[in-house]
């Protein structure tokens, strides 16, 4: 196959891939309402494990040749990618467009991702693995997994920063139209 074949088969297959990927985002508040599902947990889990099936399969394949090096590539690249490349420019992309889109996370949520920088952080550093250490990270994205079913929204989000905002604005007006009365009432 020549290059610009492969090119326009991987220009229509992520043309495709978009417009499903737009169906399956529609379609979470219905199925997180129909199911009784924490939309949280569908975000956070659900979509990546389908999401990224292809990458999946690629390490589990290079794992079984026993290419470490390349199947901690995979995953680790990907997030690297996502973290450092993707989230950000979402957020200029949102800037640009008016809709507001933030870094916030709640506490749960960051909590998760501190434990996941530092476990991958200790399994690299470790430069060797064996069944043990398998197990015990599929144990701690169990863990993390039913802790984001569980998980429920905490209110220091959004409408807390927004109702701390407002409260902040109302003590400003109120000593403002304290001065004010103060220095009219001393003129």
């Amino acid at each position: 196959m020549s290059f610009i074949a492969c090119v326009l088969q991987l220009l229509l297959i992520t043309i495709a891939v978009s417009l499903l990927s737009d169906v399956m985002v529609g379609t979470i508040d219905d199925f997180t309402a129909k199911n009784a599902v924490n939309p949280v947990f569908v975000a956070a889990v659900i979509i990546p494990i389908f999401g990224n099936g292809c990458e999946h399969m690629a390490a589990v394949l290079f794992a079984y040749k026993n290419r470490l090096d390349i199947c901690l590539s995979i995953a680790i690249g990907s997030s690297i990618q996502i973290t450092m490349l993707l989230l950000p420019f979402l957020v200029v992309v949102s800037y640009a467009t008016g809709r507001e889109l933030t870094l916030f996370m709640e506490g749960y949520e960051a909590a998760c991702m501190m434990v996941a920088c530092s476990v991958v952080a200790s399994v690299v550093a470790g430069g060797k693995s064996n069944w043990m250490l398998g197990v015990g990270l599929i144990g701690l994205f169990v863990i993390l997994s039913a802790g984001f079913a569980i998980h429920r929204r905490e209110e220091v989000g959004e409408i807390a920063l927004k109702r701390q905002w407002v409260d902040w604005w109302k003590i400003a007006e109120e000593q403002k139209q304290d001065e004010i009365e103060h220095l009219n009432a001393k003129y």
